[in-house]
């Protein structure tokens, strides 16, 4: 595919960058410098790595200057915060340079780092295919953490499958292999991503908006909280005191109706005050069972029964346990 047009070009490449954006994003505050072995790129590296590579490699070379690569270490950009933000301002500034170039000037040739002369629109198209590259090690990663990735088009393969028109079981699609597990319906899909990103180590209150109507509402301890907004506060006060809270699902299934979905949990965390106690930083866990209905595709409304007061009650056992019983 030649490049003739910089402005359809950047409209092409701006979709590439928030499909990679949204991966960033999913990228746990506390796993940001998290690599899998010695020696090799951390999240935070691969994301300095493409800001970095973008704007002092291949906007530097497309606009006839050599490269500056200056590397990707943290002394760039240290934290969660600075990494993100890092990201954004080179895309930005390497925009600039593109939309500096005139059409014709996509043909005129420039040198990479390695001494190749090559078309513009070629090394332009090189860097899509390296920011690809990348983007694919970070969902590979997220994995390896237990984060959630974002579907690269809105959809997973099972829902993909799902709409499909005519589509073989599997062992019609691949000859005599053994079938594996049943894919899971749309409504257990829904309550496991719900887990996976508000839950999970990201934290992604956003994902609320995707998941829930918006008349959602949720039953929980006796009191019930309408509507996203409400809820996103209330799991945002509930996680401020249940510190690096995560949940592992244990069991979850859909109704014979279709609509309704029971999963059963755990969900532990650091004391910050849960539950009434006294903040502690020690670790704390509860079991329990969420029913969800479902409407429309999303998560509608929800009843949560958990094991408070037995958690209330062992974590005050630990930390102040009773005295041994006296004989009289």
């Amino acid at each position: 595919m030649e490049i003739q047009s910089m402005e359809r070009f950047l409209e092409y490449y701006e979709g590439i960058r928030q499909r990679t954006r949204r991966v960033v994003e999913r990228i746990p505050d506390d796993r940001m410098e998290w690599r899998h072995a010695p020696g090799r790129f951390s999240f935070g590296d691969l994301v300095r790595h493409l800001a970095a590579m973008e704007r002092y490699m291949f906007a530097e070379n497309v606009a006839g200057r050599p490269s500056s690569y200056p590397g990707h270490g943290p002394e760039l950009a240290a934290g969660p915060e600075a990494v993100r933000r890092y990201f954004e301002e080179m895309h930005a500034e390497s925009v600039e340079v593109f939309r500096g170039l005139a059409d014709e000037e996509l043909r005129r040739r420039c040198v990479t780092p390695a001494g190749v002369s090559m078309a513009v629109w070629k090394w332009l198209r090189a860097m899509v295919e390296h920011e690809v590259h990348h983007r694919g090690q970070l969902y590979l990663m997220l994995g390896m953490v237990g984060a959630s990735a974002p579907p690269i088009f809105g959809l997973t393969s099972e829902e993909v499958r799902e709409r499909s028109a005519g589509a073989p079981p599997p062992a019609e699609a691949h000859g005599s292999a053994p079938p594996g597990p049943a894919p899971r319906s749309r409504p257990e899909a829904l309550a496991l991503e719900f887990f996976a990103r508000v839950w999970g180590g990201a934290h992604d209150l956003d994902a609320i908006d995707e998941l829930m109507t918006g008349d959602y509402a949720i039953t929980s301890g006796g009191r019930t909280i309408r509507g996203r907004e409400e809820f996103k506060a209330w799991v945002r006060d509930f996680q401020a005191l249940l510190l690096d809270a995560r949940n592992e699902t244990l069991e979850v299934f859909t109704s014979a109706s279709g609509d309704r979905v029971v999963s059963r949990w755990v969900c532990s965390g650091l004391n910050n005050g849960i539950f009434g106690l006294e903040p502690d930083s020690r670790p704390i866990s509860f079991t329990g069972i969420a029913v969800w209905s479902v409407r429309d595709g999303r998560l509608a409304e929800c009843w949560v029964e958990r094991s408070a007061l037995e958690a209330y009650r062992g974590h005050a056992e630990e930390r102040h346990p009773s005295p041994p019983a006296t004989r009289s």
